[in-house]
């Protein structure tokens, strides 16, 4: 198996996100699969698991995924609405990010010592200014605020 794509259809009648499942599997120790692609797919879940992994890691994968949704089914849904608690940096805020170009206020993120996230491109975009903003700008800015 190369890849597995998987659709929202659990998360149909909740108020969990493709999102919040994304964001508990970071509190499982699984990085989040990529989502919203490909685009025909509504809610899509992309799972592309590496050649090298073993049965027994693959199998402990889909416990976790099914273990997700029996969740969201059973309507223990509390834990996906802040997911992930337990990583370094908690859930971005992602409409004040859009908004003001800093997804998280100094302090915010745990254990950072006031690190900041930047959502320089976006404002860029918003504000009207220079879309084009490049990587190299954005990794300037990102290194400019994290030695404040």
């Amino acid at each position: 198996m190369h890849e597995a794509l998987l659709n929202d259809h659990p998360l149909e009648g909740t108020e969990v996100t493709t999102p919040d499942c994304a964001k508990a599997m970071i509190d499982e120790g699984y990085y989040p699969m990529t989502i919203y692609f490909p685009l025909v797919v509504h809610g899509a879940m992309l799972i592309e698991p590496t050649e090298s992994e073993s049965k027994e890691s693959l199998d402990r994968f889909i416990r976790v995924m099914a273990g997700l949704a029996e969740e969201v089914k059973a309507g223990q849904t509390a834990r996906f609405a802040g997911a992930p608690y337990f990583a370094p940096r908690r859930r971005l805020d992602e409409t004040r990010g859009a908004e003001t170009g800093v997804a998280l206020d100094e302090g915010e993120i745990a254990g950072s010592g006031g690190v900041r996230a930047l959502y320089s491109p976006i404002k860029s975009f918003k504000s009207g200014t220079s879309a084009g903003i490049s990587s190299v700008a954005v990794f300037q800015r990102m290194s400019r605020s994290i030695s404040k």
